[in-house]
């Protein structure tokens, strides 16, 4: 049954997720876009006529001539290499390393006994002399770098994306085919989980495989005119030239957005900037060469880029080291044996998971719907043994990977965007299914659960006085509820009885609860191992407690462990995944975890569903249907307890032998087999047990009263 005000107000919710849609935010937008482009082109206009040797307001900073003995005292100085060794030249992909921090500042002012002299780094004189030559003070300089944990920074990963540029620079005697400008991002992360994203800007030098340029904190700005300064002087005319047509490219973008009215989103909070790094970086990176000839690595590049099916070698490791420096917040962050991977091995690893994934979520959706349709979960009886905690778990997990796949998608912004956002909305889809599955499970048990809770006494035609006086409180109370004039209250009651209005609360809830999850990667983990460790034990627990064997299809558990293991094992056991997150030794404890659930679920079904408990441990309440009761009066002309209401016939505890039976029985019935001809319901009505299980396959509750009845 639909509901009309769950839909509008799922609607609602949506749209305050969104923002609602402000046309202010728009316009605001489109004038600050406008404000760049206007600032892009007089810097434009000064660049060039800086260039053309005329009079301009632009000025090339001077290179610093402390910074390269600094720089190469912690990385290799840039080497040319041999005719058997060689680099890659095109590393567009990620690069992901441990971090280290270093307080120019504070080791500067540090005193190192004579003993100690060890413990002093190599590179602290040049250090000494970087500092000094613009004399930066210590304590202006840390207020610069802001609330970020600089001192607790472990990972850093750099995004480099490289734009070639093909032809002769005018008329220029210098060469750019050894240059390219890259652009991209450096995200640091501390122990604790926070980060920071430094956008950077910079040239690669192909021969010497080394790279220099300069980074900012968001908020900031680097200006990519002054990158001449940080290159060799031989090379200041290509690079300047090379940094022009840079300039006419994002000028013609900027413009280009602004007229189709596309703009990029700034999320940034204006009343956050006091905190943020007011650090100036500027990045020296230096690739480890491979053991391959240049012929062979260009080969190998030709085929990566455009696969032409030509065997070629393997492609070494991509090794990167480098330093980010800082003279105004005095910080040198230091990153060795960073490993790196291409785009284009990126974009096959993406897609091949995506596909996977999609397969995975496929099967766990048809396992769902074979559990749903199957008579254990289709039938009161049988939706009775099933916990719905267990559903709404994986509900929960489920809204984590959609949320995850799909910012996951549109933040990578590459060719992998659509493939890695398809298993995403699977997820969603299996998320929808199994919140309507645990409602419908709730529905089922609910007044089981009220009925187990007091004791399986129930009210019904027969019910004493005191029990019909508290049945009648209860009532008032109920009605006391329902016409209440809180509005709180009327939501919360409009929840409680309206199952639709149960599947989109849970929904909207669920996906609020997780979109904020998957943006705190501590809480995020946390939640996910949590889910994954825990994942069948409700269902072990209501098992056991209601001495039920549990209803859950074989296939559907094994095969939905299987594919929740999948993507368990892939997230935090696959050292290279597409998803950016770091191999972790606990998944293995959640998947022994998992699979000794597993197995305690099995054996509840062929052992009992309390096998594995201490005797003293297992302490049951269950309803006995078959209580020992008195026989009917002997001279009545009957030996029945009444008719069943189900069948109209009556229920005969002694019941004749069947007809063609030789000779009298010698024995009687036994008290077993007798006690089992009657079920004694909760409300005092008594059936055939044949009977009343049938009806319980359908409806639990009782076909006389309809009062809910424990399972049989």
């Amino acid at each position: 049954r639909s509901s009309i005000s769950s839909m509008l107000f799922l609607i609602f919710m949506l749209f305050l997720m969104t923002g609602g849609g402000n046309e202010d935010n728009s316009i605001t937008s489109k004038n600050q876009h406008k404000d760049a482009l206007q600032s892009l082109k007089y810097q434009k206009s000064n660049y060039t006529a800086w260039l053309n040797g005329t009079e301009s307001n632009f000025s090339m900073p001077s290179q610093d001539p402390t910074l390269l003995p600094l720089v190469h005292s912690l990385i290799p100085t840039p080497v040319v290499l041999d005719s058997h060794s060689s680099y890659y030249r095109n590393v567009s992909g990620f690069f992901s390393g441990p971090s280290k921090f270093h307080n120019l500042t504070a080791l500067n002012t540090m005193s190192f006994p004579t003993s100690n002299l060890s413990e002093s780094p190599a590179w602290l004189p040049f250090s000494k002399q970087f500092l000094e030559h613009d004399q930066v003070n210590a304590i202006n300089a840390w207020e610069r770098s802001g609330a970020f944990n600089w001192t607790h920074v472990r990972k850093i990963v750099v995004t480099i994306l490289e734009r070639r540029d093909k032809g002769t620079i005018n008329n220029s005697t210098e060469s750019s085919e050894d240059l390219v400008l890259l652009h991209g991002k450096v995200d640091l992360t501390t122990d604790d989980g926070s980060e920071l994203r430094l956008q950077i800007d910079g040239i690669h030098f192909l021969t010497n495989g080394s790279f220099v340029g300069l980074a900012a904190p968001k908020g900031r700005f680097s200006d990519i005119r002054e990158l001449p300064s940080l290159v060799p002087p031989g090379l200041h005319g290509v690079t300047a030239h090379i940094i022009a047509r840079e300039l006419d490219r994002r000028i013609e973008k900027l413009a280009s957005m602004i007229e189709a009215g596309s703009f990029e989103n700034d999320n940034s909070n204006p009343n956050d900037e006091s905190d943020s790094p007011a650090c100036d970086f500027s990045f020296h990176l230096q690739l480890q060469p491979s053991d391959i000839s240049p012929f062979l690595m260009r080969e190998l590049e030709a085929e990566l880029d455009k696969p032409t099916g030509i065997s070629t070698v393997r492609a070494p490791p991509l090794v990167l080291d480098g330093v980010l420096i800082s003279k105004n917040c005095g910080i040198l962050l230091e990153s060795r044996d960073a490993k790196g991977m291409k785009l284009q091995k990126f974009w096959r690893k993406a897609t091949t998971y995506a596909g996977y994934a999609f397969m995975v979520y496929l099967g766990l959706l048809v396992l769902l719907a074979r559990q749903i349709e199957s008579p254990a979960g289709r039938t009161p009886a049988g939706i009775s043994r099933v916990s719905r905690w267990s559903f709404v778990a994986q509900a929960g997990a489920d809204s984590i990977s959609f949320i995850a796949h799909l910012t996951f998608g549109i933040f990578s912004d590459n060719k992998s965007s659509l493939s890695l956002m398809a298993p995403g909305f699977l997820a969603c889809l299996l998320l929808v299914y199994e919140a309507r599955y645990a409602i419908l499970i709730n529905q089922i048990q609910g007044p089981e659960e009220a009925a187990f809770r007091e004791g399986l006494r129930m009210a019904g035609r027969s019910v004493d006085s005191n029990e019909a006086d508290l049945s009648t409180a209860a009532s008032v109370q109920s009605e006391g509820t329902m016409q209440s004039t809180n509005v709180m209250g009327a939501i919360q009651t409009r929840i409680q009885i309206e199952p639709q209005t149960q599947f989109w609360f849970l929904v909207v809830v669920s996906m609020i609860f997780f979109f904020n999850v998957i943006f705190s990667p501590v809480l995020a983990l946390f939640t996910i191992g949590l889910i994954y460790s825990f994942l069948w034990a409700p269902q072990i627990y209501r098992s056991a407690r209601r001495s039920l064997r549990p209803g859950l299809n074989k296939d559907y558990l094994i095969g939905s462990t299987i594919g929740r293991l999948f993507f368990a094992l892939y997230t935090f056991g696959c050292p290279e995944n597409v998803l950016g997150v770091d191999a972790s030794y606990w998944v293995w404890l959640v998947v022994i975890l998992l699979l000794v659930q597993v197995a305690i679920i099995l054996g509840q079904d062929y052992f009992g569903p309390s096998f594995f408990l201490p005797d003293n441990w297992v302490t049951l309440s269950v309803y006995d249907y078959h209580p020992v009761l008195p026989d009917p009066d002997t001279e009545a002309p009957k030996q029945s307890l009444g008719d069943c209401a189900i069948c109209i016939e009556p229920i005969i505890i002694h019941p004749e032998p069947p007809s063609g039976a030789l000779g009298p029985q010698l024995l009687p019935p036994t008290t077993a087999g007798l006690r089992r001809t009657y079920a004694w319901a909760p409300c005092h009505h008594v059936f055939h047990t044949r009977c009343l299980e049938q009806w319980l396959a359908i409806k639990n509750i009782c076909p006389q009263c309809r009062r809910a009845l424990p399972p049989l």
